[in-house]
């Protein structure tokens, strides 16, 4: 089985350097909507049986301009990962970062409990993917699309993937980038990674 996992385009909330879980529900830039055309050209030979996407707007406007011809499903549990209190806030604050990033390392330790205040856990974040990994195999037998977000993918590649980057955030996919992942014997491999078209 053969994953495409792709990061939406360039978003507002990227322009103003926010953190958007569901406070705020960004459009892409007009630099999002080209990455997203460039990408859609880039993998307009590629045969994938059933696209599987984020219900965010960024998300949804990405899907659109990549698969312009499918039929897009939407799936609950692709959405962002929720940063709690720190939504809709600038992550470029040096007191919001640390929170963020201490969550994250903490992740990285092992500690898939921690939180930020008002968010979710790792241990949530595993849960929910599980069902997507469920449903997409369950639909699909030899390729699926999931269109999403850096932080939900970056956990994905970490929990799921043998060969994942050694620290977390060498698992963080750049906006309009595609990964491909795939799955033999139930081991989960990334066979490229933040592919850019």
């Amino acid at each position: 089985m053969r994953y495409y996992f792709f990061r939406h385009g360039e978003s507002e909330a990227n322009v103003a350097k926010v953190f958007a879980w569901m406070k705020i529900d960004p459009d892409l830039t007009g630099t999002g909507k080209e990455q997203a055309r460039k990408m859609g050209e880039f993998v307009e030979d590629i045969s994938i049986e059933k696209v599987f996407v984020s219900p965010l707007r960024r998300a949804q406007e990405t899907a659109k301009l990549i698969f312009p011809t499918r039929e897009l499903i939407t799936d609950e549990n692709l959405k962002e990962t929720d940063v709690g209190i720190l939504d809709g806030k600038s992550h470029v604050d040096p007191i919001n970062w640390k929170i963020y990033i201490d969550v994250v390392n903490a992740w990285e330790a092992g500690d898939n409990a921690a939180r930020v205040e008002g968010g979710e856990s790792n241990e949530e974040i595993k849960a929910r993917l599980i069902k997507v990994l469920n449903r997409v195999n369950g639909e699909c037998t030899e390729s699926a699309a999931l269109v999403a977000h850096s932080d939900i993918l970056r956990s994905f590649f970490f929990l799921f993937c043998q060969n994942h980057g050694k620290h977390m955030q060498d698992n963080y996919m750049d906006k309009g980038r595609m990964t491909i992942v795939t799955r033999e014997a139930g081991i989960y491999r990334i066979e490229k990674f933040n592919i850019s078209p």
